[in-house]
């Protein structure tokens, strides 16, 4: 009875695992939007391109203002 716990128990957590797996694809597809998205708003010449480092709260401030003023994509 306990193998089968164990064996339950190790499901559960690669299950658990699956899940965080696809949950983290999705944040980072979700991300690589944003800044697809910014930088096809951005209107400069130089256009600043977001490195895995850019806060992901200055470059959604940045979208805001940037659709503000009339150049979003929606």
């Amino acid at each position: 009875m306990r193998n089968v716990n164990l064996n339950i128990l190790k499901f559960l957590h690669s299950i658990n695992k699956f899940y965080l797996s696809l949950s983290n694809i999705g944040l980072e597809v979700s991300y690589q939007l944003s800044v697809i998205s910014y930088q096809l708003t951005e209107k400069t010449p130089h256009t600043p391109h977001p490195t895995p480092h850019t806060p992901l709260k200055k470059l959604r401030q940045s979208i805001a203002r940037i659709d503000s003023q009339g150049f979003g994509l929606g």
